[in-house]
């Protein structure tokens, strides 16, 4: 197997990974259920206990999470989206030469 077509195989085996991590991921984030707290607030009034919130800090967590799994979805995506690519080429290129190649032949006889 050429190098050319190792390297494509490697790019979409990668995106492919990355993609699939991002999903799995993404669904356990999902399915996870977020702590609750009770919240007390200091008012001019005194204080204010609210109960049954989510956990701010397990929020911003998330949040950060989800982040990060998009960007490695993203980014997981483009390396598959480069692999491809570059697989076609290559393909085409074999394609190309070969029927240069034939072209020549024939052009000889």
């Amino acid at each position: 197997m050429d190098a050319d077509m190792v390297e494509a195989y490697i790019a979409v085996g990668l995106g492919a990974a990355l993609v699939a991590f991002a999903v799995v991921a993404a669904a356990l984030l999902y399915l996870q259920k977020i702590p609750e707290t009770t919240v007390t607030i200091e008012t001019g009034l005194g204080q204010l206990r609210l109960g049954n919130m989510p956990d701010p800090r397990a929020v911003a967590v998330a949040a950060v999470r989800a982040l990060a799994l998009i960007v490695l979805g993203l980014t997981g995506g483009k390396l598959l989206e480069i692999g491809l690519k570059e697989r076609r080429e290559v393909k085409r290129d074999r394609e190309l030469q070969r029927y240069y190649q034939q072209y020549y032949y024939y052009q000889q006889y």
